[in-house]
């Protein structure tokens, strides 16, 4: 009897892992005894911590779904001998519903800062001090965040944060553009672009004369998009940090000398 109701959450999780990333987001209930066991938002945020985590035995087993975790105890056999879905290759909805939005809400920061951290981990091996940088300007920014000088936006669909872009106002006449962040899965659909229009629009709004950012060497995506907008390299520095050799970047752009937007 208990085998049985084990099997059915495997039966429901299996049929989860059938559909792409895109789809999860939108049919990630798993019932049993016409009970919900977890929240759409809960869940997601299971089978994305799951795939971007390190692949250690420990993690998979901490993240995988409950059924299909019991099932494979029962039958002797270790998670890591499973065939698991590859979300680094599935192809997103492009007829999303995309929401930007500039109203942060509670549990938007310790988000925003989870993203952060696991992301750039995953893609480049950050380690957690890169997570504690980013827990501590996003903390900053919200304790003296001013509406005239300053606003964050966050790129949502269904409910879920996919990215994010910030202006942090330094003085009257200079910006700076951090946390511009687009998760994998929804690359290369215009996001970044968009995020990064919207932010431009505010500094020109405020009459900004220079927004600069930091970056570094390894974004190279990030860096073709500040140049197609106008932003050129200003300066570099390599050091050790964030467990690693990284080399920074400053871009500048001179909305003086850009007026008008530039087509996308």
């Amino acid at each position: 009897m208990q085998f049985q109701h084990i099997r059915d959450q495997y039966v429901a999780a299996a049929e989860l892992l059938k559909h792409s990333r895109a789809e999860a987001f939108a049919e990630v209930r798993l019932r049993r005894n016409n009970s919900l066991l977890k929240s759409d938002y809960s869940l997601s945020t299971e089978l994305r911590s799951n795939s971007l985590a390190p692949s250690t035995d420990t993690n998979r087993n901490d993240l995988i779904f409950p059924g299909y975790r019991l099932l494979m105890s029962s039958l002797g056999r270790g998670v890591n001998n499973i065939h698991m879905p590859n979300w680094k290759n599935s192809v997103p909805n492009p007829s999303l519903k995309l929401k930007l939005r500039y109203h942060i809400k509670p549990g938007d920061i310790g988000y925003l800062t989870y993203l952060h951290g696991i992301l750039y981990a995953k893609e480049y091996g950050y380690d957690r001090t890169f997570e504690a940088y980013v827990a501590n300007g996003l903390a900053e920014f919200i304790q003296s965040f001013s509406p005239h000088k300053d606003r964050i936006w966050l790129a949502e669909t269904n409910d879920q944060i996919i990215g994010s872009i910030a202006i942090v106002g330094h003085s009257k006449l200079e910006a700076q553009l951090r946390w511009f962040l687009v998760h994998p899965e929804y690359r290369r659909l215009g996001i970044g672009r968009k995020l990064l229009k919207e932010a431009l629009r505010f500094c020109r709004k405020r009459k900004c004369r220079t927004v600069f950012l930091w970056t570094t060497s390894e974004l190279s995506a990030a860096q073709h998009l500040y140049t197609s907008v106008g932003f050129k390299r200003t300066e570099e520095k390599t050091h050790q940090i964030w467990g690693k050799t990284i080399t920074e970047e400053k871009y500048d752009l001179h909305l003086s000398n850009n007026l008008k937007e530039r087509p996308a």
